[in-house]
């Protein structure tokens, strides 16, 4: 895969498939991730985006990480991660977002 210097958005990041990308995603050096998931998974991504910023400690840098709890799937929650300043600012987004 080819994610050195992109920003990607995954939804549903707090658990199961969502977190296992956003773990995998981080090995390829993005730009930065912007981790979506449910207002519940709030505590969760924070959790996920502080793991992974930090880097894991055994030569795994870190990676610019975001954690959005929001109304997904609506458009307007989706428009509230990608719109300025939320993702550009926070994460230097430029390239399109990847969805699992």
């Amino acid at each position: 895969m080819r994610l050195t210097d992109r920003t990607i958005v995954i939804t549903g990041a707090a658990t199961g498939i969502g977190r296992a990308l956003a773990l995998r995603f981080a090995r390829e050096r993005p730009r930065g991730l912007v981790l979506a998931d449910l207002p519940a998974q709030h505590a969760a991504l924070e959790a996920l985006a502080a793991d992974l910023t930090a880097g894991d400690g055994a030569g795994r840098p870190g990676v610019p990480a975001l954690a959005v709890a929001g109304p997904w799937p609506s458009a307007s929650g989706c428009r509230s991660c990608t719109a300025p300043p939320t993702c550009a600012s926070r994460c230097s987004a430029r390239k399109p977002w990847t969805r699992r």
